[in-house]
């Protein structure tokens, strides 16, 4: 998959994420318990960024247009 637009928000479907031998392959429960918890956490931003980034503060928001 070759991507156009380096700076393109993905959306968590579209992220890479590791396969049953990938994850047969990790050595303890920890390593096993993040790639589930990154994938949770990429859908909560996903919906913040939805919700126009609803509570942050008003500084929090204008950082991204910053740079």
């Amino acid at each position: 998959m070759k991507f156009s637009d380096p700076f393109k928000i993905l959306s968590p479907n579209e992220r890479w994420v590791p396969n049953q031998s990938q994850m047969d392959a990790f050595q303890n429960a920890y390593e096993k318990l993040l790639p589930p918890l990154v994938y949770k956490i990429r859908l909560a931003v996903a919906k913040w960024r939805e919700e126009n980034y609803n509570e942050a503060s008003a500084a929090l928001v204008r950082v991204p247009t910053n740079y």
